[in-house]
């Protein structure tokens, strides 16, 4: 009798400190787990909460649209872009910003450079979105901003209503210079001289023929050329075949940028034919413009 009591006792110690073994084990698990994620900066319940509470603020789309190259600086650190800060202080107070802030994303689309501004809002105008995301650096740590649009993008980048309405259509005014372009074949068009001269003078003189707008292009870190966006239905480049996204490397083999372009006019104005290499959604082209008498 005794033996056996001994031996249940025997038993039931053994297992109560397997178990033990077991609970001690698991703690072990989850402390080292929880260190773990301290340090790859995974947040606790409590920061988690923080991180979900995104800050929402209305914004007006044709704010947000006066961000581009020169409203913003790139901004770096050893390992290259990481960003952009505004610039403006006036632009910066009506988007809520701090002087310090980094812009890292919007809506998903990194903004490294300058020109990612107008690829990430492009994006977005494209797909009729309401509101963006903007993720930024603040005083050096991740912070999460949601800009409610207040206005549509599209229509505030083109000055052209996204969804104009049956009973008030949007009436654009006709550009005098569209009618005297002639098509000769998709990449070929002629362009009176007198055309030529008043737009590229009106064009440097900053007024110019609406509907155009011109960036920097980069590609591999260097300027490849110009990138042209908001280009008005209607106008004079539509008419000659140009289209929203086009980057414009060379002009008779001539290389052209931004800063360029009043020398690039001086250069060509004499010229009867342009030859424009160029690069239409990643694909070379080329387009010709005969310059007629």
């Amino acid at each position: 009798m005794a033996d056996g009591r001994s031996g249940r006792l025997a038993r039931i110690a053994f297992a109560l400190a397997v178990l033990a073994v077991a609970v001690v084990g698991t703690m072990t698990i989850v402390v080292t787990l929880r260190g773990a994620h301290r340090q790859r900066g995974i947040a606790g319940p409590s920061e988690a909460s923080k991180a979900e509470a995104i800050a929402s603020l209305a914004v007006s789309a044709r704010d947000v649209v006066r961000i581009d190259r020169t409203t913003v600086d790139a901004v770096t650190d050893p390992s290259g872009p990481i960003g952009i800060k505004i610039n403006d202080p006036d632009l910066r107070d009506a988007l809520e910003l701090d002087a310090s802030d980094v812009i890292v994303a919007i809506s998903g689309k990194a903004v490294r450079r300058q020109f990612d501004v107008y690829d990430a809002l492009l994006g977005a105008s494209m797909m009729n979105a309401s509101a963006l995301f903007v993720e930024l650096l603040r005083a050096g740590k991740p912070r999460l901003v949601k800009w409610q649009l207040d206005g549509d993008l599209r229509e505030a980048r083109t000055g052209i209503a996204a969804r104009p309405s049956p009973a008030m259509p949007v009436t654009l005014a006709p550009d005098p210079y569209a009618a005297t372009v002639r098509k000769v074949d998709d990449h070929a068009y002629e362009v009176p001289r007198s055309t030529f001269e008043q737009v590229g003078a009106a064009l440097l003189a900053g007024g110019g023929s609406p509907g155009l707008r011109v960036v920097s292009a980069f590609r591999g870190g260097s300027i490849e050329g110009v990138k042209l966006f908001a280009i008005r239905p209607g106008s004079i480049w539509q008419a000659i075949g140009l289209v929203d996204g086009d980057v414009i490397s060379t002009v008779n083999g001539r290389g052209i940028s931004v800063t360029s372009l009043a020398d690039d006019f001086a250069a060509l104005r004499k010229a009867s034919m342009l030859e424009l290499e160029m690069r239409r959604n990643g694909a070379a082209l080329r387009l010709k413009l005969s310059i007629t008498q």
